[in-house]
């Protein structure tokens, strides 16, 4: 499991988080909500080691990683899909997917065909530079960058902002397949309510830095949870 404890964190003087607690079971996807500004990348960037808690730890396995650096957390099995992608514009597609493929632990010949087929359009572009790929597809290979490390715990920051109506279904399936392969726990950070709840376990809803309702997608009040993100 995945877990954050009573975690606050800031940049500079103001929290940004002040005493939130996740989980992100094995195996699970679990949907964080709220309005833009309200720490959902803050939490991200904590849990993956970008941003240490001033307070609260965070437990990988039962283990405090807490004071991990990221590459330690990234060879544990955490994967890191941030805000606005990541790629390496330069580097052409295969060279993305390859980086991808150092950071993880469980390496196999298997690892990068694998993370081409969640997104087989990627295939014909492996030699194309990835700063030259459309916003979707640039989408599509920082998520198939990250299944290339074969992780045990999946973060994912607005993965369909921007991208195409087409380019999302298929993230969503994709999605769908990670999720039924049983191996990999995702943490989606979305605003869109109609899409966690097509493919969530699991909500939590954040406001100003602190999560004000969680709770298993079967159960979810949809009308409180629409007015909280309109709000």
């Amino acid at each position: 499991m995945l877990r954050a404890d009573a975690v606050d964190a800031s940049y500079g003087e103001g929290l940004a988080l002040s005493g939130v607690s996740v989980e992100l079971p094995a195996g699970a996807l679990v949907c964080l909500m709220g309005r833009n500004g309200v720490g959902k990348t803050t939490l991200l960037r904590t849990l993956a080691g970008v941003l240490r808690p001033r307070r609260g730890r965070v437990w990988l396995d039962g283990q405090d990683a807490t004071r991990w650096p990221t590459w330690r957390r990234a060879r544990a099995g955490l994967s890191y899909v941030p805000q606005g992608r990541g790629i390496f514009p330069q580097l052409t597609v295969r060279e993305n997917l390859l980086l991808g493929l150092e950071a993880g632990t469980r390496r196999d010949s298997t690892a990068l065909d694998d993370a081409l087929a969640t997104f087989p359009a990627l295939g014909s572009l492996l030699r194309q530079a990835a700063g030259t790929l459309s916003g979707g597809q640039q989408q599509q290979l920082a998520i198939a960058r990250a299944l290339a490390a074969r992780p045990r715990w999946l973060l994912l920051d607005e993965p369909t902002e921007g991208v195409q109506p087409s380019i999302v279904a298929e993230i969503e399936a994709a999605l769908i397949r990670v999720r039924k392969g049983g191996h990999t726990a995702i943490l989606l950070v979305e605003q869109y309510l109609a899409f966690a709840l097509r493919l969530a376990d699991r909500y939590y809803v954040m406001e100003r830095g602190t999560v004000v309702d969680h709770g298993a997608i079967a159960g979810i009040d949809r009308s409180g949870v629409e007015a909280r993100l309109a709000l």
